[in-house]
């Protein structure tokens, strides 16, 4: 079998010299891989996390050299049509302080069509979909 590369995000480079081999479940290989080879593709300086009235809730990755912004991130987990966009809230955990929680309309920024009140986020970030008419 041919070597095989694989790919994952934010690892460390490995190789591997000896035979790989997958089970099943059961006493039969699965895959059996002479070499492996892993490269990193790209490291990235942390996460964010987006809950609530949302699609695709989850961990959104920060890249290097990539600004995250909150209106991103929220489009990037795909409100529902029953998201409360005018309420979203932002956790943002201080390194020697308590948590600092702002309640953001992300509806005001998305029709203003600029930028400027929307917010970076940092690693370790939180924001919170509700839903209209439940609060948080």
């Amino acid at each position: 079998m041919p070597n095989s590369l694989i790919r994952f995000a934010s690892l460390a480079v490995l190789l591997w010299a000896g035979p790989v081999v997958g089970h099943a479940g059961n006493s039969e290989p699965a895959v059996k891989l002479e070499s492996v080879q892993v490269q990193m593709i790209e490291d990235h300086p942390g996460s964010v996390v987006v809950d609530g009235d949302v699609r695709k809730p989850g961990l959104q990755m920060l890249l290097d050299g990539k600004v995250l912004t909150l209106t991103q991130a929220v489009l990037n987990a795909g409100p529902t049509e029953w998201a409360d966009m005018r309420k979203i809230k932002l956790r943002h955990r201080n390194l020697n302080g308590p948590e600092d929680v702002s309640n953001i309309d992300v509806e005001k920024i998305l029709e203003a069509g600029e930028g400027r009140d929307d917010r970076v986020l940092q690693n370790g970030d939180r924001i919170i979909v509700p839903r209209r008419g439940h609060g948080f």
